[in-house]
C-alpha cells in the first residue's frame, strides 16, 4: 500500500485526488497514490489557496475555467475611475453602487433615482421605497412606469491591477506540486527518501533558509517557447522535474508563460538522469500532456541556471504581451455581442440571411455606432418606453409566481 509523501498515511482507493497542477489553473492531471487526503486538504486551504490567488487577474481576464469546469474568479470592487465594479467569472460587469437615491427638492416633493445594473432590478427594490415613502406599492409601481428610463452601455475605464508572484507560501505550493509529480514518475519510495527531506519539510512548514538558498525567481523566457506555445498556447502552465548525473533535482514552474520558479528539490543523491514534465493550455484545459519531457525535452543545465536581470525586461515583455493577446481575443466577444443584441433588438437573429435589405442596413449603421461609442469608451443611451417597462414587470412578476 503507498503512503504519503508528506506524512506518511496509508492511501487508499477513496483517498481524494489532488491536482498536480492546481485545478484552479486549469489542471487535470490528478493522482491518488501521492498525498493523502488530510494533506490535500490543509494543502488547499493554505499554500495552494496563496498560489491561486497570484493569477487571479489573469483568470479573471481570460474568463479561465478551471480543471474541473468551475467558473473563473469574480473580482469584486475593482476601482475603475470614480466607479467601482464586480467583473464576473464570465467577463460580465456590475457597477457596485446604491441602487436607489431618496432626495426631497422641496417640502411638497420626492425624486427617486434608481441606478441598477439590469431594469428589473428596479422591481426588487419597490417595497424598500414604499416603505420609506410610507406609500401603497402598487402606487409606487406606477408612478415608475410613468417615469422616464434609460439604458446607458459605457466601457469602464482603466483599471490598474498589480501582479505579485512568488513569495514563500506559493513557492512552497510550486515544491508540492512538483514532488507530487516527481513522485508519479520515479515512486513514493524515492521522494519519502532523506535527499528530499528539506523539500518535504519546507513544503510543510516552511523555512526561510530554503525559500532564500534553494528557491530562486526565473524571468528568462521559458526554453523552446515558441514550441510549447504552438502546441499549448500563449498562456500555458508549465511543470519540469529534472535529475543530472549526480542525482541533482532541480524544478522549474512557469505561470502563464509569463514568470517562472526554479526549486532544487535534493541536492544531490536522487534518482539520477531522469525527466518529466506537466504542461497544460488553460485557454482550452481539455489540451495538455504529461509527457512534456519526451514531446519538449529540456536540457539539465537550463533548468538549473534562473537567471533574474535587474530590469526585468523580457517578464516585462510577456506581460505586454499578455495584455495584447487580452485584446486580440476579447474584442470578437464585444463586436458578437453587440451584434447579437441589435439583430434581436429589430426582431432578427443574427447571422440571419433573410433579414430585409432596409432593415439590414440600420442594423449595421447602428452596430457601427455602438462599437464605435465602445472604441471611444463613450456611453450609448436608449430610452425605454412605458411599455416595455410594463412588459419586463409582467416577465418579471411571472417569473416569481413559479
Amino acid at each position: 500500500m503507498p503512503r504519503c509523501i508528506f506524512c506518511d498515511a496509508e492511501l487508499r482507493q477513496d483517498t481524494k485526488p489532488e491536482h498536480i497542477l492546481l485545478d484552479s489553473f486549469g489542471g487535470r492531471k490528478t493522482t491518488r497514490k501521492v498525498v493523502c487526503s488530510i494533506c490535500n486538504e490543509t494543502f488547499g486551504k493554505t499554500i495552494d489557496d496563496e498560489l491561486a490567488k497570484q493569477t487571479l487577474h489573469i483568470r479573471n481576464m481570460f474568463q479561465l475555467r478551471s480543471g474541473s469546469g468551475g467558473e473563473a474568479p469574480m473580482l469584486r470592487r475593482v476601482e475603475v475611475g470614480q466607479d467601482k465594479i464586480d467583473i464576473k467569472g464570465d467577463g460580465t460587469m456590475r457597477r457596485v453602487a446604491k441602487p436607489f437615491k431618496v432626495t426631497y427638492p422641496s417640502a411638497d416633493k420626492v425624486e427617486v433615482q434608481f441606478t441598477t445594473n439590469e431594469l428589473e432590478e428596479i422591481f426588487r427594490h419597490i417595497p424598500d421605497v414604499a416603505a420609506i415613502l410610507k406609500l401603497p406599492e402598487e402606487q409606487v409601481r406606477e408612478q415608475i412606469f410613468r417615469s422616464t428610463a434609460h439604458s446607458i452601455e459605457q466601457r469602464p475605464d482603466f483599471a490598474n491591477f498589480t501582479y505579485l508572484f512568488g513569495g514563500p507560501d506559493a513557492i512552497r505550493s510550486m515544491a508540492k506540486a512538483a514532488l507530487t509529480l516527481w513522485a508519479t514518475h520515479v515512486g513514493n519510495n524515492e521522494v519519502r527518501g532523506e535527499p528530499y527531506a528539506a523539500t518535504r519539510v519546507f513544503v510543510l512548514r516552511g523555512s526561510a533558509d530554503f525559500t532564500f538558498t534553494r528557491s530562486e525567481l526565473d524571468s528568462r523566457a521559458m526554453y523552446d517557447a515558441a514550441e510549447i506555445t504552438r502546441r499549448y498556447g500563449p498562456i500555458f502552465n508549465a511543470i519540469y522535474v529534472a535529475s543530472d548525473a549526480n542525482g541533482r533535482v532541480v524544478a522549474h514552474y512557469t505561470l502563464n508563460n509569463v514568470i517562472g520558479f526554479r526549486i532544487v528539490l535534493a541536492e544531490d543523491g536522487g534518482v539520477p538522469s531522469r525527466q518529466v514534465g506537466l504542461i497544460s493550455n488553460p485557454l482550452d484545459p481539455a489540451v495538455w500532456t504529461d509527457q512534456a519531457a519526451s514531446e519538449i525535452p529540456i536540457p539539465f543545465a537550463w533548468l538549473d541556471a534562473p537567471d533574474y536581470p535587474d530590469d526585468l525586461h523580457m517578464a516585462r515583455e510577456r506581460i505586454v504581451a499578455l495584455h495584447r493577446l487580452y485584446q486580440s481575443l476579447m474584442t470578437p466577444r464585444v463586436i458578437g455581442r453587440i451584434s447579437d443584441e441589435v439583430f434581436a433588438k429589430h426582431g432578427f437573429t443574427n447571422g440571419d440571411d433573410s433579414v430585409p435589405q432596409g432593415a439590414l442596413e440600420r442594423i449595421i449603421r447602428e452596430i457601427s455606432g455602438r462599437l464605435a461609442k465602445h472604441q471611444l469608451s463613450l456611453p450609448h443611451e436608449e430610452t425605454i418606453s412605458e411599455e416595455e417597462i410594463r412588459a419586463l414587470w409582467a416577465a418579471w412578476a411571472a417569473k416569481r409566481k413559479r
